[in-house]
């Protein structure tokens, strides 16, 4: 990371589009900036630009900073999914063979960059409820889901996709259905208020971000819509995890197989 963050500093002075955005966003507090993205992250940027002061390194800080805490949490669960140590260092640094992320991060991720800590580090929470299901480990998934609607407002697709698959399993679905799940809850609500807060302020801005997200662009009928999406999730799901996938196929195609169940 601090090869990475150094070799930022001496390439470029400039920013990326994004970057320039949060930069002018930044020089000043405010309960939201664009209402498309929480204000959470200009929050941090405004914080680290008090600082080290407005520029490159406060920016390849923060940068950096979410993207060991995403190897970070990418490794504890690793680690809590396979036994073999290096195996698990392999599965942590995987994601960098993510096109999308191995090389996006460096160019412009803003809100991104703490979206993915945030998911692994709610992965990581939730591997730990599923496994002891102790009071502190709810307590840890409140402030990963908080943490996750603070990055963008997109983690919440994730979340219900943890659930969903949480709920196939019997062993898990105790867990999911537990009370103590609304602790967690609670906790992330609490947390996410603050940047909640300034939805309230111009909702007409929410509702116009939401219907040019959701709005049809194409005149043809419902099912034909529904054949082109899908058949896009197909290739976006391929394009974006490549080229980690051929990587996959190629030195772990044993992955491929279905593992037989051990006798009860």
């Amino acid at each position: 990371m601090s090869f990475f963050f150094a070799l930022r500093l001496v390439l470029s002075s400039t920013v990326g589009t994004d970057d320039v955005e949060q930069v002018i966003f930044a020089q000043d507090w405010a309960l939201r900036y664009n209402p498309s993205q929480p204000p959470f992250y200009t929050w941090i940027l405004y914080s680290l630009f008090k600082v080290f002061g407005v520029g490159l390194p406060a920016l390849g800080l923060l940068r950096y900073g979410l993207m060991f805490t995403a190897l970070v949490f990418s490794f504890l669960c690793a680690r809590r999914l396979i036994p073999n140590q290096r195996l698990a260092t392999v599965a942590a640094f995987s994601p960098l063979l993510i096109y999308y992320v191995g090389w996006g991060w460096h160019q412009g991720f803003t809100h991104t960059s703490l979206l993915i800590p945030a998911c692994f580090a709610t992965f990581h929470a939730f591997l730990m409820v599923l496994d002891t299901g102790r009071t502190r480990d709810y307590l840890w998934l409140g402030c990963a889901l908080a943490l996750g609607l603070n990055a963008k407002y997109g983690f919440a697709l994730f979340a219900v996709a943890l659930v969903l698959a949480a709920l196939t399993d019997e062993q898990s679905r105790k867990r999911v259905l537990n009370p103590f799940v609304g602790l967690s809850l609670t906790v992330a609500a609490a947390l996410v208020l603050p940047s909640l807060a300034g939805m309230g302020m111009s909702l007409d801005s929410y509702g116009d971000v939401y219907h040019r997200t959701m709005e049809m662009e194409s005149p043809e009928g419902y099912a034909e819509q529904v054949a082109v999406g899908l058949g896009r999730l197909a290739l976006s799901t391929v394009s974006f995890l490549s080229p980690l996938w051929i990587f996959c196929l190629i030195f772990f195609p044993q992955g491929l197989r279905r593992q037989a169940l051990p006798d009860a």
